[in-house]
């Protein structure tokens, strides 16, 4: 931490000093990734004094002349922030053209100012003991357009592309038909192995993962429905009827998916873009699991040691 200046500042009979410092910080932040890619990522940075109480030191916003962003690629963080008022300084500026995220845009900078407290001293009000802390909240949302052409829009090609496969005769051409179909999907199996780099390797299905699961289900199920059609003990005329009948079902399921993704998607990307209007209160409940988030704690009353680590060494 480098002191850049330092103004001392008369207020009701007291003097403060007011520092403005320059920090260097590498954060790492936890992406949730189950909308992707209509996700809304807060990328959340919590500076503290825990040492001292709020009587000594705290964090202020800064009231000095700050620089006035130069073009349009800058984010502004300010109440009512105005270019042509200098009396009024942003808080904060961030430049997108030095952002290091491709993927998303810099949508707006949270910059919150307040006064926490120990959790086991909630209890006491004003007899807790209370230090500074500031909380600014980087609100990125993700670009997701290159991702559904580049993975949606060719698994929409691909589940399109194996309604042609009823062009085929089920009698005749029976070995054409189950051939094309195991093709397809040979060459969705391939297409997931090619795009996968740019799909994140997380253990649980994102929106764009669920998708493609849906369009690679409904070929194999109709890989196994044409099977069936061919083996059935029918006529040649009732046979042309179940593939007919099918075909229109298919189609029908096909169009029905499709729609659903479509309207699950729009939902998941409105719910998203919420988050950009929470506090930081609210998107902790949301983000925290208590199965995956809580800490493990060892030791103490309720020791998780084994047996033989109570024993001393012979």
């Amino acid at each position: 931490m480098v002191i850049l200046s330092k103004i001392i500042t008369q207020s009701d009979g007291k003097s403060y000093n007011f520092l403005r410092t320059l920090v260097y910080l590498t954060c790492i932040e936890r992406m949730e990734l189950d909308a992707f890619p209509f996700d809304v990522q807060e990328l959340t940075v919590v500076m503290d004094m825990r040492f001292v109480p709020v009587e000594r030191a705290m964090f202020v916003p800064d009231r000095t002349t700050s620089p006035k962003p130069n073009n349009s690629h800058s984010v502004v963080v300010s109440s009512e922030y105005d270019e042509d008022d200098t009396s009024d300084p942003p808080s904060l500026i961030l430049n997108r053209q030095y952002c290091t995220f491709p993927d998303f845009d810099a949508k707006r900078v949270v910059v919150q100012f307040a006064s926490a407290v120990y959790d086991a001293e909630r209890e006491l009000d004003e007899n807790a003991f209370r230090w500074g802390q500031v909380t600014i909240r980087f609100q990125l949302v993700r670009q997701h357009s290159r991702y559904l052409y580049r993975v949606g829009f060719y698994n929409f090609v691909l589940s399109v592309t194996s309604v042609c496969a009823f062009a085929l005769s089920p009698i005749d051409d029976l070995g054409d038909r189950i051939g094309f179909l195991i093709t397809l999907i040979l060459a969705a199996v391939a297409f997931q192995y090619i795009v996968s780099q740019y799909i994140p390797n997380v253990p649980y299905l994102t929106v764009l993962d669920k998708y493609t699961f849906g369009v690679f289900s409904v070929a194999c199920l109709l890989l196994t429905a044409v099977s069936l059609i061919s083996v059935v003990k029918v006529s040649d005329d009732m046979r042309n009827e179940l593939d007919k009948w099918f075909c229109q079902v298919y189609v029908v399921l096909l169009v029905l998916m499709q729609l659903s993704f479509l309207v699950y998607g729009y939902r998941v990307r409105a719910r998203s873009m919420e988050k950009l209007r929470m506090g930081s209160m609210d998107l902790k409940d949301i983000n925290f699991v208590e199965e995956k988030d809580s800490a493990i704690n060892v030791g103490g009353t309720k020791a998780v040691f084994l047996p033989e680590s109570k024993k001393p060494m012979e």
